[in-house]
């Protein structure tokens, strides 16, 4: 943990970019400047802000984001094309990152192959070294590609000048164990190169996947504010920061509760709302029913919490009354409510409870919130 902790480790946050790629979102001028903004106001190290080639309206909004933006730095994202490359240009950033197609399934595709892809690298990374003063290339679908024609590329890019090699997991299916192994191979292979990786999260493991690139070496890793992105998203930038935090007890630049207030941005401009049991930032993420989880939170607020709600700006744990009350959790909600109850009372509220929704009859669960409707059903003892 030691040697985790004295490495820095970017984060690279592409909302603006692969996250604006989510199928039904597209934010405007404004709307990026305001995220961008925010986004520094957070820490975020390196901020994916759009795509040049995209046109003349794109190139002024990262432009304009670049001139704004002073702590976090600023990066285009471009296809394997001169033309790509002179769009970027015009956006002053001076850091471009280039996507080049690696996997076999993408090439077929194009109708190319590992040859073609060699050659391209050639003549668009020495470009692009010439205009920029930091070029990032991409690996597309690294995780298809044969390991041993990936630390090839990985070889040529650093010869041409390149800072950083983006290993992309672009369909999502790689896992904790697979990524590591790959980024501890690349880093055997190379030195003097910057490694950086971009999750998918198809089969729900970008997160992982990210935590595991990290602890195997990468320098940065690429997210997306609530994991907004294609199909089924991106590494969830807040997600990969917790975990960070309190799975691998790595320190970030990132300010929680900041970063929670971009969350809630993006939900409202998206229009993708968090699902309530989303970690981290899901409304069920400080709430508790259980007997047993609500008796031990009352004696340590971290018995079964992985970490504090007020460092992310949400309130202490929240008790609700349903099937799985205890005692003692049943008496705090009362009590909060002003109700001093005897324990009988608490017990025979126990056994209603139970009850009316097993039967079906009654109140409903989302009545249970507000215990001042069932306290007056029952008798005091």
């Amino acid at each position: 943990m030691d040697d985790l902790n004295e490495r820095t480790l970017k984060i690279i946050d592409t909302t603006l970019r692969d996250g604006e790629q989510t199928p039904y979102v597209s934010f405007n001028r404004e709307n990026k400047i305001q995220i961008a903004e925010m986004l520094e106001e957070a820490g975020v190290d390196e901020i994916e802000a759009g795509i040049p080639v995209m046109g003349s309206i794109e190139q002024k909004t990262i432009s304009d984001i670049t001139k704004r933006i002073k702590n976090s730095q600023i990066i285009s994202w471009c296809r394997a094309s001169r033309l790509d490359l002179e769009c970027a240009e015009k956006c002053n950033t001076g850091r471009v990152h280039i996507s080049f197609p690696v996997s076999e399934i993408q090439l077929d595709l194009m109708g190319k192959d590992h040859k073609w892809l060699f050659d391209i690298a050639e003549d668009i990374i020495s470009e692009a070294v010439k205009r920029f003063d930091f070029v990032s290339v991409g690996a597309l679908d690294a995780t298809r590609c044969e390991i041993n024609i990936l630390k090839d590329f990985s070889k040529f890019t650093l010869l041409l000048g390149a800072k950083r090699l983006r290993i992309a997991d672009t369909v999502g299916i790689g896992t904790p164990l697979n990524i590591y192994n790959i980024f501890k191979e690349l880093l055997e292979n190379e030195s003097g190169l910057k490694y950086e990786f971009h999750g998918h999260n198809d089969l729900a493991m970008a997160v992982a996947n990210s935590i595991s690139a990290f602890e195997a070496g990468a320098d940065a890793i690429s997210t997306t504010i609530n994991g907004i992105g294609e199909r089924a998203g991106n590494a969830a930038t807040e997600e990969v920061i917790a975990a960070l935090k309190y799975g691998s007890l790595k320190k970030t630049n990132i300010n929680l509760k900041n970063l929670i207030a971009v969350c809630k941005l993006i939900e409202k401009l998206s229009g993708i709302k968090t699902n309530k049991l989303k970690p981290v930032t899901g409304k069920n993420i400080n709430v508790h029913e259980s007997g047993i989880h609500c008796n031990g939170m009352l004696k340590n607020p971290l018995s079964f919490q992985p970490f504090n709600p007020e460092e992310f700006g949400l309130e202490q744990a929240i008790f609700v009354a349903g099937k799985h009350s205890g005692l003692n959790g049943l008496k705090h909600i009362l009590e909060k409510k002003g109700i001093i109850p005897s324990e009988n009372y608490v017990r025979k509220l126990i056994k209603k409870i139970k009850f009316d929704l097993e039967s079906n009859s009654g109140f409903k669960v989302e009545e249970l919130v507000d215990m001042d409707k069932i306290y007056e059903e029952i008798e005091l003892s």
